[in-house]
């Protein structure tokens, strides 16, 4: 015996009823004894969004709203009694709004008994719509009637007196409603007002016309208030005439106040923008430009008009503009902004600003956004020679191979560097405990004082004096004091101290050399030191004073090995190990520090020095190779890019569509030119096509190397795997997310995506802020832009992107291109699409699409006389038939 289900499947399957269910306007659909869906007709689509296939498909769950699906299968109980059931079902339509449907359940029938349902279901949102509206219009109409403060009034029309006055009147006017019944409205007008409210009024009323009036009326007490009524006329139903008037005054006296202050208001506004030194410039919602003053045009270098044309996009910098716009996104939520920004003038230049942006509001609505930019070219110069000299000063003092300190105006310690702890043999926490008078020998102490209180004077010091260690060990010392001065006062003293002792145990030693032994020491480019056992310098010729930027006095009892790079333990100092093995060696390259805190790459040999067969010291000659180590680090970067370069090249031809190997539809045919400036191409297109529609792209990517590369594979792969009846904005949409939030903030790309459908020649589309596309009606022999709004790939994933279509005809042609082709750099000019056109018009467009597409590119690098400054696509779709 066959189940209920089956008899229900063969049922459906046959029977005169086919017809109608497949072509009634109202969505039918049919239904399981379990309230499932089991087959519908095409209307289901119309209002559901959803295909016959997908609807099926869906569980009710999926669709009806949750608190109605027991509700529902209560009805289908009640169907099943062979009683029709009809109730209003809220459901999610496949875009993802909401609508109500009034839906009828039919009992299907097999013999006496019940084996499913029809559900017959019409869309009432509208008409829901309609009535919550006329509800909430009845509503308001009560709450008006009986709580206006407008004073609501009736009159006769001759002698125009009241038959009757709402409540409002003792506020309005200062009369209990039954003061006024019985009296003119003229009694209480203002002489100057009643001949023109006469005519007024006798004007509208022969014309049956609502009216308004502005005038004054004197309230009880005596005072003129302003008024502002409206008036209707009644009309008798059977006779046509005019029977009565009702009017409906309010009070505007501090509206009329207002209006002479916004009179004021709006003369201020107006000198605050247009005279305002700063660029003051306002935006709508989308961005573009609604108004701006004359200092904009002087910063950026447009014209008003070129201006009012333009969005605030093209004048961000790339690096700058995804934070900018995130800027601009949060004051249109309401949030002021305070930010710095790169701005590109007209001619190219950027320019640093600071930018405001505040909401503009109405009436509680948040209707564009005000800007106030300031250039602080300034400002950022001295901020980064501010930054610099911080830099500088802290790496004078940290690494500053001199002791360097600071005291306050008592003589205690408030810094110390690393040289000062090896100098003293104290640690930086014990010297910020201590005076400078702890460490200074007994017989030097009222010495240093002097020198002390001087500085505090305000004059620099300059002096020798002996230094008691933490181990007890005397040192001798050269000391500088100069003095901390901050607003025109001395708050301390800087110190710089240098260990001199060696320097003067050897100073005999350094002039007795012969004068003959100077000057050939002093005639050679390198650098040339004597050292002793200690590693301690003897003595060092001019060029090599000049290298580490020391005179030979104050080279002279320096320790080399302090002036080089740290060495491990392992690392063992070359001039040490000629002092044990007397072999001579070679380094080539080692790094020197100067006495200016910068670091000097350099090449030394090593000799060591005899006296009567003794190794006694060694002797180094050294040379600057800064300048060699930077052509062999440019070789490898250069060799770096190039591949990089040479891989990004093979991925981005592995991607590009070879479109003479593509095998299209029976009367459609492709062209393509694409010509990258250098070796990678910033532009990227593909074409897909499954036998029944061709979808293609074009895209500009603002980046080069692996990383636009990679993006373009991301694109291709989008555009590949998306089902056959994914609309373009959505592939847009999958694509802007990915771009949100794993592209570079100073990346973005544009695009424009199409779909042609061979069966029904229609050609859907979206734009990511891409050139418009152009098309070509060949019966019409006209060309007319198309667009779709939606901003860049990866500024915002809140972007919504729109599909727009239009439906082809015979030999019509869509024109893709990038940015590159329209540019007008040679001109002078604004960019346009017009010259594009105009060179297509002449090409012959009965040729095949690549020839088409060739002959135009050919055109257009004529009129540009070869000179290519971006990236060049163009891409072409032609319906053969």
């Amino acid at each position: 015996m066959k189940t209920k289900q089956e008899n229900l499947s063969e049922w459906l399957g046959k029977g005169p009823h086919l017809s109608l269910f497949n072509n009634h306007p109202d969505a039918i659909y049919v239904l399981d004894l379990e309230g499932n869906y089991i087959d519908a007709n095409l209307a289901i689509k119309d209002l559901t969004g959803y295909t016959v296939p997908e609807f099926i498909a869906l569980h009710p769950s999926e669709i009806i709203v949750e608190e109605q699906l027991t509700n529902r299968m209560e009805i289908l109980q009640k169907v099943c009694s062979n009683v029709k059931e009809e109730y209003e079902v809220y459901f999610h339509h496949k875009r993802g709004y909401m609508l109500i449907a009034l839906v009828i359940y039919v009992p299907i029938m097999e013999g006496n008994e019940t084996i499913g349902f029809y559900g017959i279901a019409k869309d009432i949102s509208e008409k829901k719509e309609i009535e919550k509206r006329m509800y909430d219009s009845e509503k308001r109409f009560r709450l008006l009637s009986e709580n206006s403060l407008d004073m609501i009034a009736l009159h006769t029309t001759d002698e125009e007196k009241f038959i009757y006055v709402s409540p409002a009147s003792k506020h309005l006017l200062g009369y209990e409603p039954e003061e006024l019944i019985g009296h003119s409205r003229y009694e209480h007008f203002h002489p100057e007002d009643i001949a023109s409210i006469f005519q007024q009024h006798k004007h509208d009323m022969g014309r049956n016309q609502e009216y308004k009036l502005t005038h004054r009326a004197k309230r009880k007490e005596g005072q003129y208030i302003w008024l502002e009524t409206t008036g209707n006329f009644i009309v008798d139903e059977e006779t046509g005439e005019i029977k009565e008037c009702i009017t409906v005054s309010r009070d505007i006296t501090d509206r009329k106040l207002i209006e002479e202050k916004y009179k004021i208001n709006e003369q201020w506004y107006k000198s605050l923008f247009d005279y305002n030194p700063a660029a003051v410039f306002s935006f709508d919602i989308n961005g573009d430009f609604i108004s701006h003053n004359d200092n904009f045009n002087k910063l950026t270098g447009y014209s008003q008009e070129e201006i009012n044309s333009m969005s605030f996009v093209p004048f961000v910098a790339p690096k700058d503009l995804g934070r900018t716009a995130a800027h601009f996104e949060k004051a249109k939520k309401g949030v002021p902004q305070h930010y710095e920004t790169t701005l590109v003038e007209k001619n190219g230049e950027h320019r640093p600003v600071q930018v405001s942006n505040l909401p503009i509001i109405v009436d509680g609505n948040i209707v564009g956004v005000y800007g106030i930019a300031f250039d602080i070219s300034e400002r950022v110069w001295a901020r980064e020679q501010l930054k610099e000299s911080e830099q500088r000063y802290r790496s004078l003092f940290e690494y500053n191979p001199s002791a360097v300190y600071s005291f306050n105006n008592e003589g205690n310690f408030t810094s110390a560097n690393r040289a000062l702890e090896l100098l003293s043999g104290y640690n930086q926490e014990e010297l910020l405990e201590m005076n400078y008078s702890a460490l200074i020998h007994p017989d030097d102490l009222e010495y240093t004082h002097w020198h002390f209180e001087q500085a505090m004077e305000g004059i620099a010091q300059n002096y020798d004096i002996s230094i008691i260690r933490n181990d007890g060990r005397l040192i001798e010392a050269n000391i500088i004091n100069i003095p901390i001065i901050v607003n025109q006062k001395v708050t301390g003293v800087y110190g710089i101290g240098t260990d001199i002792t060696d320097r003067k145990r050897y100073m005999n030693q350094v002039e007795s050399l012969s004068n003959q032994n100077r000057l050939i020491l002093n005639s050679v480019t390198e650098g040339i030191a004597g050292l002793d056992q200690s590693g301690n310098i003897l003595f060092i010729n001019e060029a090599g004073g000049k290298i580490l930027g020391l005179n030979p006095q104050e080279a002279a009892g320096r320790m080399a090995e302090s002036l080089m790079a740290d060495r491990t333990v392992e690392q063992t100092c070359p001039a040490n190990q000629t002092l044990k093995d007397g072999i001579s060696r070679v380094v080539e390259k080692d790094t020197l520090y100067l006495k200016n805190g910068r670091e000097m790459p350099i090449q030394y040999s090593i000799s060591p020095m005899y006296e009567q067969g003794i190794i006694t010291g060694t002797v180094i000659t050294f040379s600057d190779i800064t300048d060699k180590l930077r052509i062999e680090q440019l070789k490898k970067e250069h060799e770096q890019i190039e591949l990089e370069f040479r891989l990004a090249s093979h991925v981005q031809k592995s991607l590009l569509t070879d479109v003479s190997k593509l095998v299209l539809p029976h009367q459609t045919d492709l062209g393509v030119v694409s010509i990258p400036i250098r070796k990678l191409n910033g532009d990227f297109y593909n074409v897909v096509s499954n036998g029944e529609q061709i979808r293609f792209a074009i895209a500009d990517i603002s980046g080069k190397g692996m990383a636009a590369a990679i993006l373009m594979s991301m694109i291709k792969y989008a555009m590949d795997k998306s089902e056959e009846h994914t609309l373009p904005h959505e592939i847009l949409d999958e694509l802007n997310q990915y771009c949100a939030k794993y592209l570079d903030p100073s990346m973005f790309v544009t695009m424009f995506m199409g779909t042609y459908d061979v069966m029904t020649s229609r050609f859907q589309y979206a734009s990511a802020g891409h050139e418009p596309g152009i098309i070509y009606k060949h019966e019409e022999n006209e060309m007319f832009d198309i667009n779709a709004r939606g901003a860049v790939l990866g500024l915002s994933k809140d972007t919504v992107y729109l599909t727009e279509e239009y439906q082809l005809h015979g030999k019509d042609m869509v024109l893709l291109y990038t940015d590159g082709i329209t540019e007008e750099r040679l001109n002078s000019g604004v960019d346009s699409n017009d010259n594009l056109k105009e060179l297509l018009s002449q090409v012959d467009k009965s040729k095949s699409a690549q020839e088409i597409i060739q002959s135009l590119y050919n055109e257009i690098r004529r009129k540009q006389k070869d000179q290519i400054y971006d990236d060049q696509t163009l891409f072409l779709f032609k319906k053969v038939n």
